[in-house]
C-alpha cells in the first residue's frame, strides 16, 4: 500500500532525527544516536507505539546512565514498569529517576530495583500500589539485606497470602490484628496502613507469638518483609518514599558516573557516532547515485555476455580478454563509489538509514550496525 509506504518512511525519518538529537542533547549524559536507536527498539518491542517510544527515549537513555547499563537493558526495564502501572510515556523520566533515588538512599544499585520490580510491579498494581509506594518498598527492603527480585518477590508474596488466606493463615491475621483490605469497598488499605499494623502487633505481641503468626500468614519466603516491616515499619517507608519522588535524581547519578577518563571516553565515543551519521548524510546522495550507475552496468554488462554466449561467440574471447572486461568493470566501479573510504563509510552507516524503514524490525538492524 502506497499510503502505508509513505507514512513508514515519514516514520522512519521522524525516528532517525530524533535519534540522532538525543545523541547530541547535552541534559542526557553519556546518551548516543545508536544507543537512542537500541532504546526505541526496545520500547517498541514492550508494546509502545511509536510515538510512545519516542517520547520514552530520553528517560531511557538517562536511566541507563544512572544504571551504568546499555540502553536496550534500560529500556526493556521501563518498558515493563510503564506497562505494569499503565503509566504515559512521558513518566519515563520520573521512573528513572525514582529508581536513581531509591538507589541513592538505600543499600544496592539499580539493577537490583530493577530486577524487583519486574518481580513486583504487576502484582501490585494488581492491589492498587502506586509506582512510587512499590520502589519504596523496595528500598526498605534493601535496607534490611534483602534485594533485587528477592525483595520483589517477597512483596509479591506477601500480598498473595493476603488475598486468599486459607483458614489459618485468617486466624493468625485475626491474630495479628491485620485488617488488609476495606470492608466497605474492598480495596486494599495500601502499604503503609499495612505495615503500620504489622509494626503495632509485633510491638503489642510476645515475640515468639509474633513470628508463629506471622509465618503462618506469609510463610517462609514473604515472612523476610512481614519482619522488616514489623522492625522498621512505617516512618522508615515514609522516609524511603520521600526519597522516591525528588526530580531529577537519575540525571544527577549520570552525570557522577561520567566523570573521570570513563567518562571523556564515553563522550568521545559518542561524539564519533554523532559525526560518523552527519559524514553519512552528507555522502549518501554520492553513494546513492554511484550505486545506481554501478548496478546498471553490471546490468548492462550481464546482458552483453548473455548475448554473446547465446550467439555462440563466446569461445571467440580469449581469457585474458574477459579478464580485460572485468578489469575495466572493477575500475568502473571504484570511481563511482568514489574510493574504498566512501566505501566503507557507505558499509558501517547505510545500517543506520535503514534502521528505522520498517521501525520495530529494521531498528534492530541499526542497532546491530552502530556495534
Amino acid at each position: 500500500d502506497v499510503s502505508d509506504s509513505a507514512q513508514a518512511a515519514k516514520d522512519a525519518a521522524q525516528a532517525a532525527q530524533v535519534a540522532q538529537q538525543l545523541g547530541q542533547d547535552t541534559t542526557i549524559v553519556g546518551a548516543s544516536a545508536a544507543d537512542a536507536a537500541a532504546a526505541m527498539l526496545e520500547l517498541a518491542k514492550g508494546g509502545l507505539t511509536m510515538q510512545q517510544s519516542l517520547a520514552a527515549a530520553p528517560g531511557t537513555l538517562r536511566l541507563a546512565a544512572a544504571a551504568s547499563i546499555d540502553a536496550a537493558t534500560a529500556a526493556e526495564s521501563q518498558a515493563t514498569i510503564l506497562n505494569a502501572y499503565q503509566l504515559s510515556a512521558d513518566q519515563a523520566d520520573h521512573v528513572a529517576d525514582a529508581l536513581a533515588n531509591i538507589a541513592n538512599a538505600a543499600q544496592g544499585e539499580v539493577p537490583d530495583f530493577m530486577l524487583g520490580m519486574q518481580q513486583a510491579s504487576a502484582v501490585a498494581h494488581g492491589f492498587g500500589i502506586s509506582m512510587e509506594d512499590t520502589v519504596a518498598v523496595l528500598g526498605l527492603f534493601a535496607r534490611a539485606g534483602v534485594r533485587g527480585s528477592d525483595a520483589g518477590t517477597s512483596l509479591k508474596t506477601m500480598l498473595t497470602h493476603l488475598a486468599n488466606p486459607s483458614d489459618q493463615a485468617s486466624a493468625a491475621m485475626d491474630e495479628l490484628g491485620i485488617q488488609s483490605h476495606n470492608l466497605a469497598t474492598g480495596e486494599f488499605v495500601g502499604l503503609p496502613a499495612l505495615f503500620d499494623q504489622i509494626g503495632q502487633a509485633a510491638a503489642r505481641m510476645r515475640p515468639d507469638d509474633f513470628q508463629r503468626a506471622a509465618a503462618t500468614l506469609f510463610g517462609t519466603d514473604a515472612i523476610r518483609g512481614a519482619m522488616i516491616a514489623g522492625t522498621q515499619g512505617r516512618d522508615i517507608l515514609n522516609e524511603m518514599r520521600e526519597a522516591v519522588v525528588e526530580a531529577g535524581g537519575a540525571t544527577r547519578m549520570a552525570a557522577s558516573n561520567m566523570q573521570g577518563l570513563p567518562g571523556t571516553l564515553e563522550k568521545m565515543s559518542n561524539a564519533a557516532d554523532g559525526a560518523k551519521l552527519a559524514f553519512y548524510d552528507m555522502v549518501k546522495p554520492l553513494l546513492q547515485s554511484g550505486g545506481e550507475r554501478a548496478v546498471g552496468f553490471l546490468n548492462s554488462l550481464a546482458d552483453a555476455f548473455k548475448r554473446i554466449q547465446d550467439g555462440g561467440l563466446f569461445a571467440a574471447f580469449s581469457p585474458a580478454t574477459v579478464g580485460i572486461v572485468g578489469v575495466l568493470g572493477a575500475i568502473y566501479l571504484k570511481s563511482k563509489l568514489t574510493g574504498p573510504a566512501l566505501a566503507g563509510a557507505a558499509k558501517a552507516t547505510d545500517l543506520w538509514a535503514k534502521a528505522f524503514g520498517g521501525w520495530k524490525t529494521a531498528a534492530k538492524d541499526a542497532a546491530d550496525g552502530m556495534d
